[in-house]
């Protein structure tokens, strides 16, 4: 199922366009018989999986059989394909030919396509169920995490499939309206932003895994316009020792990794808007800072501040002003927790004067100076 439903990663960037994957097509459309009992198949597959082994118990998770391991990771896999599937569109349709004519389905103006499985996905609204599938998703995240700090060493087996697990979370509170309201009601989703953080950590510095790096970003700055969210980001985190991350709340850990993007450089510039937008939404909620974190802050404002930087794009101005809202808030909202972050911005005030006293000089004064100069 994966291979004929992933056809397209087989075919060139130009070919795209003009190819309909009709196997996806007819696999996601309401008319196919036993859909709905595949979609439930695959989710209590999902659901049943506990990759910590006996009452989590050390070196119990062990027993588990490679199998069970390889179907859930593979049920997540046919799920996340089948979710992640949109209609052609006309004009796709019209550049795959005459083959069309043998689809199976008929997009009808009377009739539009729906994708099966989203429906299905987003048709979920019991409390209970949505509390279930969130459950199952942190135990395979926890893992991830209780793996490596665990204090006997290989206590705990770690699973295969944590990164499914993090695209299965983002499609499930995208296509679900319920999702993030029942779970924040419960919650707040903190347990789960640790091991999305240490993912993204892990991911930024291949670029194989630079889709990852987008699911994670995307499911933190979803989840920051919600306030009770940013609130539990005051929670301490795990340390985890080869990642270097000192011993704080789970805001130091986002602010730490966000830190680390930013010196990978080229690669993660596209991100950086999105991440100081994450940041700027819960800093009016985060109490205190440690020294760590104020230092990646201003370390930050150097790095979006410098003029040859920023002038290089017509865009990456706008990371200034993002920037600064971080810091404002911080020290506005929270100035106890904040005094680290404070005699940091002291002892680098040029920082702050240059961005006030900065002005574009337009074309016509650099003509007026290039003719006065001798």
């Amino acid at each position: 199922m994966i291979v004929t439903l992933s056809s397209n990663c087989y075919r060139g960037i130009t070919e795209q366009r003009a190819y309909i994957n009709l196997w996806k097509w007819y696999a996601t459309s309401p008319e196919i018989p036993n859909a709905r009992t595949l979609f439930y198949s695959l989710l209590n597959t999902i659901l049943v999986y506990d990759p910590d082994g006996y009452l989590n118990l050390p070196y119990t998770s062990y027993i588990n059989s490679d199998l069970q391991d390889q179907l859930t990771q593979l049920c997540l896999q046919v799920l996340i394909i089948l979710t992640d599937y949109t209609p052609p569109t006309e004009e796709a349709m019209q550049a795959y030919g005459e083959s069309c004519k043998y689809a199976i389905i008929e997009q009808r103006a009377d009739a539009p396509f729906v994708n099966e499985y989203i429906h299905r996905m987003g048709d979920i609204t019991m409390k209970a169920e949505i509390l279930s599938i969130y459950d199952a998703i942190l135990r395979v995240l926890s893992n991830f995490t209780d793996s490596n700090t665990s204090f006997l060493p290989g206590s705990l087996k770690q699973a295969t499939c944590y990164h499914e697990s993090i695209v299965f979370l983002w499609k499930f509170i995208e296509f679900n309206p319920s999702a993030i309201p029942t779970i924040l009601a419960k919650s707040t989703f903190a347990d789960a932003v640790g091991p999305i953080l240490f993912a993204f950590m892990e991911s930024i510095g291949e670029v194989t895994n630079y889709a990852m790096v987008n699911v994670c970003i995307f499911i933190l700055l979803k989840l920051s316009s919600h306030r009770e969210f940013a609130i539990s980001l005051n929670k301490q985190s795990k340390s985890i020792d080869y990642l270097g991350f000192m011993p704080g709340t789970l805001a130091d850990l986002m602010i730490s990794a966000f830190a680390r993007a930013f010196k990978i450089g080229a690669t993660m510039e596209r991100l950086y808007s999105y991440m100081l937008i994450t940041l700027s939404n819960v800093s009016p909620f985060v109490r205190p800072i440690n020294s760590q974190s104020a230092q990646e802050l201003v370390n930050m404002l150097e790095l979006v501040s410098n003029e040859e930087w920023f002038l290089a794009d017509p865009i990456r101005h706008h990371n200034i002003f993002y920037m600064v809202e971080v810091l404002n808030n911080f020290v506005q909202y929270q100035w106890e927790g904040s005094h680290s972050l404070a005699l940091e911005l002291a002892k680098r005030a040029h920082l702050v004067h240059g961005i006030e006293s900065f002005r574009v000089r337009n074309m016509r004064e650099s003509a007026a100076d290039e003719a006065e100069a001798p």
